[in-house]
């Protein structure tokens, strides 16, 4: 008898600057890429805040394209546990979190941790469970030969066209060649009873030492080892045990009062301390990262976890 399958996932797309700091301008993207992801046809639960702060927008898009398997659950970002100790720390060091100008601007770590929060809501026995980023349908990480409307003359234009872009802009994130019913079954048949780390090789932007220093411990990574935290999950009856441990990092991060970090810090950690856990894949590069310029044979491309090529 074949488990169940769940993926869930989060819509905050209009919470940039304070009080949260998250990613500005990319609600497009995920609306869109929503869709596709919903062609594998397995529920897919979305939490997302009320009203026009992402609720309205999503009812909007489901019902549009009768996304039947799409659940959207209303958790308003502010109830956050983390909320106020991340806005006390951002605010503290404005020149490292508070600045507009440096990449850590734009990333929330209320947001990242949330996911943890979201799989222990969703998590039932003996199903597989995934975390899946909204967004994460794409055409900065999938080529255009694997899009819908790769094969039109212009796809590759659309999007530095500002006019054409509000004309195509579903066309960018239409790629039912990598998410479909079978790419459920490739996923469950590869992660068989365990949980899902997916990563790339000699790669990395984690701060594996700072990390270290703030969960008081000396843990050694395997050389580049850098997660990909759009994609987790896998076998719900560990995932009781890795949010708990996941959770256990958080509150020694805030009560650093300083280092803040994603969750590809916690999930490299969480696969070292846990390996016998995980099942783990490799690959060498994202599409936007230069394929197919950089790219050769002997390289993974990371869309060839969910499509298999």
């Amino acid at each position: 008898m074949n488990k169940k399958t769940k993926f869930v996932t989060c819509f905050y797309a209009y919470h940039a600057n304070k009080p949260f700091w998250a990613t500005n301008g990319r609600q497009d993207r995920y609306l869109y890429s929503m869709v596709t992801l919903c062609n594998m046809k397995e529920q897919i639960v979305c939490y997302t805040d009320e009203g026009d702060l992402g609720y309205n927008q999503l009812k909007k898009i489901k019902d549009e394209y009768q996304l039947n398997n799409l659940e959207i659950k209303v958790y308003p970002l502010i109830n956050n546990p983390y909320q106020e100790r991340v806005y006390k720390i951002r605010t503290s060091n404005p020149e490292f979190y508070d600045n507009p100008e440096i990449l850590n601007y734009g990333r929330s770590p209320q947001v990242y941790w949330m996911k943890y929060d979201f799989l222990l809501a969703e998590c039932e026995p003996d199903i597989n469970l995934y975390w899946i980023d909204m967004g994460l349908s794409c055409e900065g990480l999938f080529p255009p030969h694997l899009a819908e409307y790769g094969h039109e003359e212009d796809y590759v234009n659309y999007y530095r066209n500002s006019g054409d872009y509000q004309l195509h802009k579903h066309k960018f994130y239409a790629f039912p060649a990598v998410f479909n019913e079978n790419t459920v079954l490739k996923i469950n048949e590869y992660v068989g009873d365990k949980l899902i780390h997916i990563h790339r090789y000699g790669v990395t932007d984690c701060n594996h030492n700072e990390f270290n220093r703030v969960i008081k411990e000396n843990v050694s990574y395997s050389d580049g080892i850098y997660p990909i935290g759009g994609f987790l999950g896998g076998n719900s009856n560990y995932i009781p045990q890795i949010v708990a441990e996941a959770k256990r990092c958080i509150d020694l991060i805030l009560e650093d009062n300083y280092y803040l970090c994603g969750d590809e810090e916690i999930n490299a950690y969480l696969q070292v301390k846990y390996k016998e856990l995980y099942k783990t894949w490799m690959c060498h590069t994202f599409y936007h990262e230069g394929y197919p310029n950089i790219w050769n044979e002997s390289m993974i491309p990371f869309h060839r976890f969910f499509t298999g090529k």
